[in-house]
């Protein structure tokens, strides 16, 4: 049985403290036909010297160096030179699975499908925070069920990582350069393209939250790429599906929602404080499908019924 190659993308930035960690997780694959193409955009710290040494110990590794773009920038270099049939992406401080890449080939070759996706883990500091695997079985949803589980944030997420694709799949398709959020740019438009997309049920990647990620950074005005981000998703999404029009402006309520949340528990909420105030008026005057039936998120429900809540106590 022909085994194709898979490229797996890792964009690194002064990663020195998990690299490591994270190449190795890839190396030791139970499925061995990889490229393993890591974009060194610009690292400062000792990332080239730990690049280096993996170079040494294992040929299915490739190191690319440029200068300091950006993650956009440098996964869209890993797709313009990814040798495989099949890519899939990993960042540069999480680690996956033995069985991660044989798990979603697996998937995207017995469902003939272009895009197949596992669950993750959420790890803190070395600690399961929260596992969202939800069953064995993968299931094989249509464009538009995917579009609508997006929206209500079940299940699905936007993640590039934790998947599969056809390598073809990206040919006119890009992350946006200079963006935050730039999954939430990208992933739609790959299974649009797609059509259909198998989801599995298991957790293989694992996700690190820690300090200094962008999740986790003050507040910048790079932070409101999410609302463009969520509003070019759901524009897309509802003129296609007109009848996703309710999940779709619940999704752009939570977008809202976490931008303000954002704004809030930084140490730059008097600096933004004017636009935490526009955006609250905006959620103001989308907040009526947060009370449907169509809204399963109690959180959102508690955002919709704000009347001073969500400023600080001194503000009020």
């Amino acid at each position: 049985m022909i085994k194709p190659l898979v490229t797996v993308i890792v964009p690194s930035f002064n990663n020195e403290k998990t690299i490591k960690d994270c190449i190795n997780s890839v190396r030791v694959q139970s499925y061995a036909n990889l490229e393993i193409l890591v974009i060194n955009d610009g690292s400062d710290d000792a990332t080239p010297d730990i690049l280096d040494g993996f170079l040494r110990l294992d040929e299915r590794v490739r190191v690319v160096t440029t200068e300091r773009k950006g993650i956009s920038a440098a996964r869209n270099l890993g797709v313009s030179l990814a040798k495989g049939k099949y890519l899939s992406f990993v960042d540069s401080d999480d680690i996956v699975d033995m069985d991660y890449v044989e798990y979603l080939l697996n998937l995207i070759c017995t469902f003939d499908v272009p895009i197949a996706s596992c669950q993750h883990r959420i790890v803190i500091q070395g600690k399961l925070k929260r596992n969202f695997e939800f069953s064995k079985k993968a299931k094989l949803i249509s464009q538009k069920k995917w579009f609508e589980l997006v929206l209500q944030r079940k299940i699905l997420d936007l993640s590039v990582w934790g998947k599969i694709y056809r390598t073809e799949l990206f040919d006119g398709i890009k992350f946006p350069n200079g963006k935050l959020f730039e999954d939430s740019s990208t992933t739609y438009r790959l299974v649009a393209k797609a059509k259909k997309i198998v989801v599995g049920g298991e957790s293989k990647y694992n996700y690190k939250l820690r300090n200094g990620s962008i999740t986790r950074s003050n507040f910048s005005k790079a932070s409101f790429d999410l609302i463009e981000a969520t509003k070019e998703m759901t524009s897309y999404v509802v003129s296609r599906y007109p009848d996703l029009r309710v999940a779709a402006d619940l999704r752009e309520f939570w977008a809202y929602g976490s931008t303000l949340n954002k704004i809030l528990v930084s140490n730059d909420y008097f600096k933004y404080k004017k636009y935490a105030h526009k955006i609250k008026e905006e959620m103001r005057s989308r907040r009526t499908p947060v009370f449907t039936k169509q809204n399963p998120d109690f959180r959102l429900k508690c955002q919709g019924q704000f009347k001073n809540v969500g400023f600080r106590q001194k503000e009020m």
